[in-house]
């Protein structure tokens, strides 16, 4: 079971065992301590919305967080701020909501994020 925190990053309970793994931004590559939203998608891997860190990605069997920032050409900026990250029908990323914009991306291609709505923002790598 994972547990996203207010400032405290990520933990991971074992239920088996019942053991903690803590995750932040000091020790690991979680881009913020501040966790909105946690989404597994249909191949397992795990997206977390942050708050000042945009999304991350743990794929299924990694150690390690990848971190996606979310651009958003209506505002010609970055948005670090994401609410919401869910998977979409085509079992892409579906969508991340930042302050006030979605911003609507696919996992087609693993190592990256693509839009799928000309206006909506995108999430690069």
């Amino acid at each position: 079971m994972w547990i996203g925190t207010d400032g405290g990053g990520i933990w991971y309970w074992d239920r088996r065992s019942n053991q903690y793994t803590r995750y932040t931004k000091e020790t690991s590559a979680l881009s913020s301590n501040f966790v909105t939203n946690i989404t597994k998608d249909h191949e397992d891997n795990l997206w977390i919305a942050t708050w000042f860190g945009g999304v991350n990605r743990l794929a299924k069997g990694a150690r390690s967080f990848r971190q996606y920032r979310c651009y958003n050409p209506a505002l010609a900026r970055y948005e670090n701020n994401i609410w919401f990250i869910r998977e979409d029908r085509n079992n892409g990323c579906g969508q991340a909501l930042p302050t006030m914009v979605a911003c609507t991306c696919t996992t087609a291609r693993p190592t990256s994020l693509n839009s799928l709505m000309p206006r909506s923002p995108t999430c690069r790598t």
